[in-house]
């Protein structure tokens, strides 16, 4: 997945991990891919949003999508963990939609 595929709406992305990650192929034929850092993109001066594979390198882990504001991991604004590849741009979309009403 290339992040021009997405629309980042006023996001700028600041880590990103996953060109190789392919939605239309199973997770367990990409399990080598999925790491616990795999992007980050932040929405105003305050606002991340975050995915990871935890744990990483395993068959049995999930994603992990969140947005935190003002680095507040204990208390993310939108914690969703899935395995779904099907589901993976629309999960992605409403995290962007929350990110983007949370910045500052």
């Amino acid at each position: 997945m290339k992040k021009t595929e997405i629309n980042w709406k006023s996001g700028e992305v600041t880590s990103w991990d996953i060109d190789d990650l392919d939605i239309a192929k199973s997770i367990e034929s990409q399990i080598a891919l999925l790491k616990e850092d795999l992007f980050q993109v932040r929405f105003g001066k305050t606002v991340i949003l975050d995915l990871g594979w935890h744990p990483e390198f395993n068959s049995q882990g999930q994603f992990v999508l969140s947005v935190v504001k003002q680095e507040n991991w204990q208390k993310p604004i939108f914690h969703l963990q899935f395995r779904d590849m099907e589901n993976f741009k629309q999960n992605l979309n409403e995290a962007i939609e929350i990110a983007r009403s949370e910045e500052a």
